[in-house]
């Protein structure tokens, strides 16, 4: 049985690649500071592969992120994503 991160990794995966195709393989990382937010998801690779600054491809994936039921707040912080489950989507 897979574990409820990995369901809700899968989950915003498939929100970012239903808006970004380009998205499909990003990765997602714990942030190193937990007041940051639950998930993290760097923008590097993906501006390589769309020749767009990461801070604007950040901006973008925390708007299509946010509105993710799971999501509780999604925000851009420069080429990152932090992201913030919502509590009750864990229990």
């Amino acid at each position: 049985m897979p574990s409820p991160w990995s369901t809700i990794i899968e989950e915003l995966r498939g929100a970012l690649n239903a808006a970004e195709p380009a998205a499909a393989h990003i990765a997602f990382e714990i942030p190193p500071d937990p007041a940051m937010g639950d998930i993290a998801v760097p923008c590097f690779q993906l501006a390589r592969s769309l020749k767009q600054p990461p801070p604007q491809i950040a901006a973008r994936i925390a708007e299509v992120i946010g509105a993710h039921p799971l999501v509780s707040r999604a925000t851009a912080a420069g080429p990152y994503v932090n992201i913030v489950i919502d509590a009750a989507e864990l229990e």
